[in-house]
């Protein structure tokens, strides 16, 4: 499942063609509030690359990004009858019966695009969404690719910067991640 999209615009004495492809994985497909997490092969939900192809008359520019669920087992209930529809997030598996998938999927990743920008946008006043990014940010300090330089952490409240309609506020995200 995917999508394609292609736009072409001139501006001023250019033609911007823009492409757009997202490619949704099959491999652990399901709902967003009914499939979270990890499995034992490495493969984390709810997984899209997305890919922007733009051209500038004759010039070619690309940018892959991929999402997905945070790459540790965990679940979170969806208790929609008592007006609670986000209840409290269990990791399920310790760190150490973790680890073995988290390398899984980063290894399937840096072999894909060589280098990972990690960047975790869970909200810091959510105690529950702090549970996982203290989880994934444990894997990843002790990871592998970390040590050998093939992945790069980054926590950002995406939440609170765009508060408001904000967006603007994006370029302190684009700022830290071109350390």
């Amino acid at each position: 499942m995917g999508h394609v999209g292609y736009v072409v615009e001139p501006v001023a004495d250019l033609i911007i063609e823009t492409v757009l492809i997202s490619r949704r994985s099959c491999l652990r497909a399901g709902t967003r509030l009914n499939v979270r997490g990890i499995d034992d092969d490495g493969n984390v939900s709810n997984f899209v690359e997305q890919e922007q192809i733009v051209k500038i008359n004759t010039m070619n520019y690309a940018f892959v990004s991929t999402r997905g669920s945070v790459p540790i087992f965990w679940s979170q209930g969806n208790n929609k009858n008592e007006g609670n529809l986000y209840e409290d997030v269990q990791i399920t598996r310790s760190t150490e019966m973790t680890r073995e998938a988290f390398q899984k999927h980063f290894q399937s990743m840096t072999d894909d695009y060589q280098f990972v920008q990690i960047i975790d946008l869970l909200k810091d006043k959510r105690e529950r969404e702090k549970k996982l990014t203290r989880e994934y940010y444990r894997l990843f300090r002790e990871s592998e690719f970390k040590q050998e330089g093939q992945l790069d952490f980054l926590h950002f409240d995406f939440a609170s910067f765009v508060k408001g309609d904000k967006f603007q506020a994006l370029r302190i995200l684009l700022q830290q991640t071109r350390k």
